[in-house]
Parts: structure tokens; sequence; C-alpha cells
């Protein structure tokens, strides 16, 4: 299946994979082409470029399967959960962890041996997947007392 685009108003685009409509949306800003993803209730920007690639569908489709946050068809949540004084995030693929890591001032752990149990968003329902482990960030969290 490929990723494919359909304008849904002035400058803005959402991406699909197949027939089913991600939460992903590509906005011109001045001329340049930007991906945007919300995690945590916060809108993120992927840093790249699309506008070379919008009037090219295949380009298109390969770029946004390259992107770490789409190697899922669907928009994956990562597991998060709180270890005392530390978030930990879980992710099914390395790239993802370390553009995450990276971008939100996290430490990347690599792959973390223990069952993981991940929930993918659909739009027909959630579904989960259990792996013998899983990519991990953490960042530590001051808590109110301190």
């Amino acid at each position: 299946m490929k990723y494919t685009v359909r304008q849904t108003g002035q400058g803005l685009l959402s991406v699909y994979y197949g027939d089913e409509q991600t939460k992903l949306k590509i906005r011109n800003n001045g001329g340049k082409w930007n991906l945007y993803y919300v995690f945590n209730n916060q809108t993120h920007e992927y840093p790249f470029d699309f506008a070379p690639l919008i009037h090219h569908p295949d380009k298109l489709s390969d770029k946004i399967g390259e992107i770490s946050i789409l190697t899922v068809p669907v928009t994956l949540k990562p597991t998060e959960e709180k270890m005392g004084d530390q978030d930990i995030l879980k992710f099914r693929n390395s790239r993802a962890a370390k553009f995450f890591a990276e971008k939100h001032g996290y430490e990347y752990l690599g792959w973390v041996e223990e069952q993981t149990t991940f929930s993918i968003q659909r739009g027909s329902g959630d579904i989960s997947h259990t792996d013998g482990g899983s990519y991990q960030c953490r960042k530590t969290v001051l808590s109110d007392s301190q």
C-alpha cells in the first residue's frame, strides 16, 4: 500500500495510507510544505520541506514511508509510563524513538527486553500488539516537592 495526500483545505493536505486517513497533515507555509503530527496534545513539525515532492506521488509516498513515525500504516501512540522520577516512552521503531528523544529532550536508551503491549490508534478502532521489548526513551521529571 502507498501513502497518498488529499487536499482538505487551502494549503492543507491530509495523509492517507491506502484508504485510511492518518492523523498527519502537510501544510504550505510560505512555499515550504511541512508535515505536522500531534503528540501529547501538542502539534509538532517534521523537519523536511516536501515542496519538491508534492506533485510526484511516488516520490512523496516513498519519503513519507521513510519517516520514522510512519513505519506503521497508522499513527502510533507510544506507550508512556512513569517509573519513579522518570518518564519512559516505548516505541516499536528505533528511528521514531531516536527522533522523538532528539526533538523533545529525552535520552535514547535503545532496545530494552521486556514484554510490551502497544496500542495503535486507527479510525476503525484501536488495536494492540505485544512484543518482547521496545525502543525506549527516558526523561527525568522533577516532582513538585523538589
